[in-house]
């Protein structure tokens, strides 16, 4: 393992604490990085969900719902 790293040189750091492997592509940090963001924007607590849940009604629910009101 040691003579790949020396046949392939130092890593390099290109942003912040990340080092590249060698494998990863140029900005794959930073897609990562920005992944990460939206996920977290997207994440919620379940009991957050579950209030909703309980607010909107099940999918369903909803269906059956819009259903009846395309009947009438």
């Amino acid at each position: 393992m040691k003579q790949i790293e020396d046949k392939r040189g130092p890593a390099t750091s290109s942003s912040g604490s990340h080092q590249r492997c060698g494998t990863c592509p140029p900005n794959s940090y930073q897609s990562l990085k920005v992944a990460t963001i939206n996920l977290e924007k997207r994440c919620r607590s379940l009991a957050a969900t579950l209030e909703e849940v309980q607010f909107k009604g099940t999918l369903m629910d909803r269906v059956r719902s819009l259903e009846n009101r395309i009947l009438q």
